[in-house]
């Protein structure tokens, strides 16, 4: 299974995240736009995981960055964020790590979702 899923379109972030994900034994895959209809679990390797969801939006939400860990520890959670902030990777807003509940979302649920819920906690904090 893949453990770190991304949607990053900076090519210098994205070699420093893979780096990040190769110096801590983790796979990780890259979630192009052709993935945003398919589901967290499905990109994970999931092998249950339906593709789409059928309840897909029929139009999209395009995450600027995302970051979807999937199958990993906390401990190893906070290995991967420890390490991406010693390394001064500029921030990814939207991270998640893939549950039993959104592994059935698609890429821009969990993008619309999370980026609701940033927004909310952004506002939160003013």
């Amino acid at each position: 299974m893949t453990n770190v899923l991304y949607y990053i379109n900076d090519r210098a972030k994205e070699a420093a995240v893979c780096s990040l994900c190769s110096d801590l034994n983790f796979d990780c895959k890259k979630i192009g736009s052709m993935d945003l209809s398919r589901t967290i679990g499905s990109l994970a390797g999931a092998s249950s995981m339906p593709v789409s969801a059928a309840d897909a939006p029929r139009s999209f939400f395009a995450p600027t960055e995302l970051l979807v860990f999937c199958g990993i520890s906390r401990q190893q959670l906070d290995s991967f964020l420890d390490e991406y902030h010693k390394r001064n990777i500029a921030p990814i807003a939207l991270k998640a790590m893939m549950t039993p509940t959104n592994s059935n979302w698609t890429v821009s649920q969990l993008a619309a979702a999370l980026s609701q819920e940033h927004a909310y906690l952004q506002k939160k904090k003013k």
